[in-house]
């Protein structure tokens, strides 16, 4: 029987488990970017909205977010943020990635992605957008869901597939720490998810607040198409929308009745 996500009405949660929200557009690698007079033009455009400014250096920590994304480590990063450093512009020599914390709707997100891509092509006019990438990574959190056989009843079967039945199999007391990690093909890119039952959390907190504890039940899907093309701004947009649209329809699947209201879903948007 052929299994197709269905169409869902969007809808805004009171509770979202949405811990971070990052779009990416790579490009041809910028010699001159270790030179702090180059990348301060860029900084002047950004400031107005993005006032805090730090360089660093990349390290590689497991199920990270910049994993995925691409950063390597070793490499170093300008990071521009909000005041509250809730939003955050990350500048390598090869990529642009916009992040958030605190996510509200796709059309801000995306709307802020392609002002922020506007500058870049303003200062440094890369030739080509050599990668487009979204992901959300979400955390799942529940007082009264510590190990796998809890999270059978907020999660569906086909989701912990293995992980939900080993118990069992090997007259275990519980399952409690499981991830797993796919790459979906699809005709315009790929589609990375992980998922799986962990603890403390995959996201750096910031300053201001304290580090998240306890375990938790993780979503993080990375939408994302390799194929070199002309960067354009359009384009970028109703990609982030289509990218947004499947992963939404995937994170509402994922869920059975019981997380769903846990979550207390708000009016639609």
């Amino acid at each position: 029987m052929e299994v197709r996500l269905p169409p869902v009405d969007r809808i805004l949660f009171r509770k979202p488990p949405l811990a971070l929200a990052l779009a990416q557009v790579r490009f041809p690698v910028l010699p001159r970017f270790p030179d702090g007079a180059y990348i301060d033009e860029l900084y002047q455009l950004l400031r107005p909205d993005y006032p805090k400014s730090e360089r660093t250096v990349q390290f590689a920590l497991p199920f990270a977010p910049d994993q995925v994304l691409g950063n390597v480590p070793g490499s170093t990063l300008w990071r521009f943020s909000t005041v509250d450093e809730r939003w955050s512009v990350v500048v390598a020599e090869n990529a642009l990635t916009l992040e958030v914390r605190g996510y509200s709707s796709i059309d801000e997100f995306t709307d802020r992605f392609v002002a922020v891509v506007d500058r870049l092509v303003v200062t440094f006019n890369p030739a080509l957008q050599t990668r487009l990438g979204l992901r959300y990574v979400n955390e799942f959190r529940q007082p009264d869901a510590n190990t796998l056989e809890d999270w059978r009843v907020y999660i569906r079967p086909e989701v912990l597939g293995l992980a939900g039945v080993v118990r069992q199999l090997l007259d275990g007391t519980a399952v409690t720490i499981a991830r797993q990690e796919m790459e979906v093909g699809l005709s315009d890119g790929s589609l990375v998810i992980r998922h799986g039952l962990l603890m403390g959390t995959t996201v750096e907190p910031r300053s201001q607040d304290p580090s998240a504890e306890g375990t938790f039940y993780l979503l993080d899907m990375d939408r994302f198409d390799p194929t070199p093309q002309a960067l354009d701004l359009t384009a970028v947009a109703n990609r982030l929308r289509d990218y947004n649209n499947l992963m939404y329809r995937f994170f509402r699947w994922v869920m059975l009745d019981p997380l769903y209201t846990a979550l207390e879903p708000d009016d639609a948007d």
